[in-house]
């Protein structure tokens, strides 16, 4: 069982609007969480083909997700957009924590 507050709570999938497809288990632990509708609904730009692939995969997909995940961070784009984020306070309770949505949309801007 999971809650969430609907006034307080915060969902967001980083990876994808770093230009890395979601990693780390993320695809895996929200499509069987939430079911493949609504895990698409969180991870929208994602590439639906893995979400897919890994609704029942084996543990060898979990292996290559996190291999592209780490690829995916290769890419200079990536660690550009997520060092700007660091430097922003991510992963601290912050501004740019409690309003990444509209820091993200800066980065097109």
């Amino acid at each position: 069982m999971r809650f969430a507050s609907l006034e307080r709570a915060i969902f967001g999938q980083l990876k994808v609007a770093t230009g890395v497809i979601p990693g780390g288990g993320a695809v895996q632990h929200l499509s069987r969480l939430m079911g493949r509708a609504r895990a698409l609904e969180v991870i929208a730009s994602a590439d639906e083909e893995r979400v897919h692939a890994i609704t029942l995969a084996p543990e060898a997909d979990f292996r290559r997700d996190s291999e592209l995940f780490g690829e995916g961070f290769r890419d200079g784009e990536a660690k550009r957009r997520t060092g700007l984020l660091l430097n922003r306070g991510l992963q601290t309770r912050s501004e740019t924590e409690l309003n990444l949505g509209r820091v993200l949309g800066e980065f097109d801007s």
